[in-house]
């Protein structure tokens, strides 16, 4: 914890504070910080002119912000046919997003008009943007995005040039935060006593109101920093398994090696948090117990949004669905349960699930023979077909592993195996799968791409296209595993001659 005094350089400003609070904001450890400042009141602002400092100087310009030439050049030829009909609409509307809204705007994830229409801080522009005038072909979206390309443009020079994470903050009643990845503020006036000080920052926290999980990951931290050298040890103890382990990685082809390192970094992370597990468990018990409790159970369902019904609850079994069968993307290869976007036009995307094995499926293994030795870097891999469902039967039918929740770009989207799977699980739906090849063994550096390639018949000749696909999500080994499963059974299903009888009036 620090308490830092605001003006450090006297009444010439508050640099010196700003770089100790990036400093801070950089490191890898978690710093509470409170900022002792002077009412600044004569001035005619309260302490609220330092917070919006702070969290600005904090926050990086996001580059979803800045508009390309010609798009720019567009949308104020658009705003010049509004400012025909109201003179000065363009500078009133700027005025309304002032740097407080800038920061509220800055701080979500979609800044659609739709999204942020219903925060105060917009209430005067809201009324401008409900009411185009006719005539004018601009949308609310794009006026926004017209704003706040300026805005970020007027506020740049304050802002940071290194990103710490999101910046977000709150104030109520005289208690206030400003949050980034690694650090925790809060803003305190010299008209208050210093010994109040732990009381304020308390106070700050608690209007923070982080979720009880966050204290569970702090417990795991805890424990990784007071028992991380006494767990290494217990780890490390056995030689000659270890030894096994060490000869996996030296390795001279590229490609092995990496998986083998990755393969080694899992298995020492599995053994090193099976270390610390039982005393996180321990700690974990207690605070659900505390939380349980008929005096605290009603009020964490409350505070949640638990009791609620309609969209509420509908977004809480999304993102647990999303999180039960899928997890961030892994690896440097294409592997059971990478989900595809293949675009076979700038217009057309489709999305293919790999389920062939894991052990066939690492580079330059078994090329030296076979069908591999005759597709050279090709590497052959069956697919299936995804198909967009709609979230509601969804999630009705979730238990009947007939859909695939998947975050994909910062949106939930929800999969079926048929284009009409809803009310049937996976087993009586007709898995549409196909043999694709993906180029360079199925390796990918980074961005996730990698060239996949069809096979098609072109005037009676069997050929292949080529298109650019991506991986966008990764299922959770053993949902990977049960679709393996479900694919090998239904690609070694038998077929049967028995003959229905047809119905009077089919005959008929």
């Amino acid at each position: 914890m620090l308490i830092l005094d605001y003006h450090l350089d006297g009444n010439q400003g508050s640099e010196k504070a700003i770089n100790i609070l990036r400093r801070l904001a950089g490191n890898s450890n978690f710093n509470l910080v409170v900022v002792y400042t002077q009412n600044r009141s004569e001035a005619g602002a309260g302490i609220e002119n330092t917070i919006n400092e702070i969290a600005l100087s904090l926050a990086c310009p996001a580059t979803q912000l800045k508009l390309h030439q010609g798009k720019l050049t567009s949308l104020q030829k658009k705003m010049g046919a509004w400012e025909d009909i109201q003179d000065g609409i363009f500078d009133y509307l700027l005025g309304c997003v002032d740097q407080i809204a800038f920061l509220k705007v800055l701080e979500r994830d979609d800044r659609s008009w739709n999204a942020i229409s219903e925060m105060p801080e917009l209430n005067d522009l809201a009324r401008y943007l409900n009411s185009i005038p006719q005539g004018v072909n601009l949308n609310a979206d794009q006026v926004i995005e017209l704003l706040m390309h300026r805005r970020q443009s007027d506020f740049c020079q304050k802002m940071s040039q290194v990103p710490y994470g999101r910046v977000t903050t709150g104030s109520n009643n005289d208690i206030n935060w400003i949050r980034t990845d690694s650090l925790f503020i809060t803003v305190v006036s010299k008209q208050h006593d210093p010994n109040t000080i732990p009381e304020r920052l308390l106070d700050a926290l608690e209007a923070w109101d982080p979720v009880p999980h966050r204290l569970i990951m702090s417990k795991m931290r805890s424990e990784l920093d007071q028992q991380g050298v006494m767990a290494e040890t217990g780890v490390l103890m056995n030689r000659h398994l270890h030894a096994g382990w060490l000869e996996e990685i030296l390795e001279s082809d590229e490609a092995k090696r990496r998986t083998s390192v990755r393969l080694n970094v899992a298995r020492h992370w599995e053994s090193l948090g099976g270390k610390i597990e039982s005393s996180v468990v321990d700690f974990a018990e207690r605070v659900a117990a505390y939380l349980s409790h008929p005096d605290h159970r009603h009020m964490m369902m409350k505070r949640f949004d638990l009791l609620g019904a309609g969209q509420q609850r509908e977004d809480v079994c999304l993102q647990l669905n999303s999180y039960a069968c899928s997890k961030p993307i892994e690896g440097h290869h294409l592997t059971t349960g990478h989900i595809l976007r293949i675009d076979r036009s700038s217009s057309s995307s489709e999305y293919w699930l790999c389920l062939t094995p894991a052990c066939d499926l690492v580079p330059g293994q078994g090329n030296d023979k076979g069908w591999k030795k005759r597709l050279g870097s090709w590497l052959p891999f069956k697919a299936v077909r995804l198909y967009s469902a709609d979230k509601t039967p969804a999630l009705k039918n979730a238990s009947r592993g007939s859909h695939l929740f998947l975050q994909i770009e910062n949106k939930l989207n929800v999969f079926g195996f048929s284009e009409n799977a809803e009310g049937r699980d996976v087993d009586g739906q007709p898995l549409r799968w196909e043999q694709l090849f993906a180029a360079g063994n199925g390796a990918f550096n980074g961005s996730n791409q990698l060239e996949v390639a069809y096979i098609v018949d072109e005037k009676g000749i069997l050929s292949h296209k080529k298109y650019q696909g991506v991986v966008v999500a990764q299922l959770r080994y053993e949902y990977a595993l049960n679709l393996l499963h479900r694919l090998g059974s239904h690609l070694s299903r038998v077929g049967l001659d028995f003959i229905p009888m047809k119905s009077d009036e089919s005959s008929g």
